[in-house]
């Protein structure tokens, strides 16, 4: 499939180049189905998010990365994104916890002082 160099887009966190449809495709169905240090690219599978101490570098790529995702996967599919990255952000921080109330589907969390 031939696709002009205007419809392909730079993935994030390396030189790789894939068109909008397929990244769509892609991400779409990672963000359905995987965890969000999973949103890699699809050809290198960088960046390597699993060795990153102080979150530093997450922060940095998960920016990039949702101004890409604005632009090619759907508004349902974006707020999943956004649902991951705001679980993942708050698991990294230390005092915070998830409420206990599990079993009844209960989504809040707590900042406790230590």
């Amino acid at each position: 499939m031939q696709v002009s160099a205007q419809k392909l887009i730079n993935m994030v966190g390396c030189s790789h180049r894939t068109c909008e449809q397929c990244a769509a495709k892609y991400f779409t169905n990672k963000i359905k189905s995987c965890s969000i240090l999973e949103l890699t690219c699809p050809f290198c599978a960088e960046p390597n998010l699993e060795n990153d101490p102080n979150g530093e570098k997450a922060v940095t790529y998960f920016s990039d990365l949702d101004i890409l995702l604005k632009r090619v996967v759907t508004e349902e599919v974006h707020e999943l994104f956004q649902s991951k990255l705001r679980d993942f952000t708050l698991e990294r921080e230390p005092r915070f916890r998830w409420c206990a109330h599990v079993s009844v589907h209960c989504v809040k969390g707590l900042h406790f002082k230590p």
